[in-house]
């Protein structure tokens, strides 16, 4: 196994959701860009959502986000795991979410991007929590039981009044 970290927060002062994975890919870590495999669907469902053209490069994502008011980060800060397998994790040190969210009081909500996610997430913050939180299915490309477009309309339905 090998021990990684996880990326900055991607958050600004009009952010009204908190999207959080667990831990990025290996090719994430690798370019230090949130979703940087091309086969994860976390793109399309985001330009999906709010109607967008897929952007041609990472900085025009994050302004994608930025201007829909959307966070991005992981409950994991760092973990032992063997190539990008979140059945492989362990060992996690978890983010301070709680401080991040007492920094930027205006995001309302929270969406869990897939099991692992979810099961870190609520195993550490759940009881504590003062803001809802919404699992949704993985969008990596692994998660291959439900469909881009079953995928989409979760989505948009976590995160539907954000905009």
């Amino acid at each position: 196994m090998k021990r990684i970290y996880s990326l900055e927060p991607i958050i600004d002062l009009r952010s009204k959701v908190l999207i959080l994975g667990s831990m990025p890919s290996g090719q994430s870590l690798q370019k230090s860009e949130y979703y940087g495999n091309s086969r994860n669907q976390f793109w399309k469902i985001i330009c999906s959502i709010f109607d967008e053209a897929f952007p041609s490069c990472y900085e025009d994502k994050v302004k994608l986000l930025a201007k829909n008011r959307v966070a991005l980060w992981d409950v994991l800060k760092e973990c032992d795991r063997i190539k990008s397998s979140d059945a492989t994790i362990g060992n996690g040190a978890f983010n301070d979410i709680p401080t991040l969210l007492n920094k930027y009081p205006q995001v309302t909500r929270i969406v869990l991007n897939g099991k692992k996610a979810k099961a870190c997430f609520e195993n550490i913050f759940g009881a504590v929590m003062k803001i809802p939180y919404v699992y949704v299915p993985s969008s990596s490309s692994a998660n291959a039981r439900i469909s881009l477009h079953e995928k989409i309309c979760k989505w948009k339905r976590a995160i539907r009044w954000v905009s």
